[in-house]
């Protein structure tokens, strides 16, 4: 388990912050599903574990279609609140599985990183680096697409993977980020709690 603390320049209507918290929960169960469906393909390719189809010369192996993402997400590993810092800037914390919390970190914080250069560019330059940013959408999870072209695992399944459990969940944070109910990301170390529901 790992702790990853979302920065907030506000907070917000009772509505706002309720959705937001739900975009949150969907993107980390479908990052969840994601490094799921790559650790499952490298276990099939284990030679003792068999299930290698052949296709030609090259190797193929087929990966799991996942629909409902918070059905895989174990009941240890579910997302939950730690705490809740109101003030301004505040911090909203988080404690989860590691693999999806640091994929939500990185993207969120790169993408902060890149608004605050886009501040001070012309309007030419905003629109490359909007491009940028759907490439890195991409890159976030860039070793595990890797491993799965390595697997030998279909482009076309690769991609429908990538938009449905990384891409889309995580455009949906991009509208909470631009309206300064998220600043930033930061991992940090979970201190030992004898109360699992957190204080808020």
């Amino acid at each position: 388990m790992a702790v990853v603390q979302l920065k907030a320049e506000r907070l917000g209507p009772v509505a706002e912050i309720r959705s937001y918290l739900e975009v949150v929960e969907q993107a980390y169960n479908e990052l969840y599903a994601f490094h799921l469906i790559v650790s499952e393909a490298k276990e099939r390719a284990q030679p003792d574990k068999g299930s290698w189809r052949y296709s030609g010369r090259q190797r193929r192996i087929s990966i799991r279609r996942i629909t409902r993402a918070e059905a895989v997400v174990l009941p240890e590993d579910r997302l939950r609140l730690r705490s809740v810092q109101i003030q301004s800037p505040g911090s909203w914390d988080f404690i989860g599985s590691l693999n999806p919390l640091e994929t939500l970190r990185k993207y969120i914080q790169d993408r902060h990183e890149r608004r605050k250069d886009r501040e001070y560019r012309e309007r030419l330059e905003s629109e490359r680096m909007e491009l940028e940013n759907q490439k890195l959408k991409t890159d976030v999870v860039k070793e595990q697409v890797g491993l799965l072209r390595n697997l030998g695992v279909p482009e076309e399944t690769i991609r429908q993977s990538l938009t449905a459990h990384v891409i889309k969940p995580l455009e949906r944070l991009d509208r909470y980020q631009d309206r300064g109910l998220v600043d930033g990301a930061v991992m940090i170390p979970e201190a030992p709690s004898s109360d699992d529901n957190g204080v808020i």
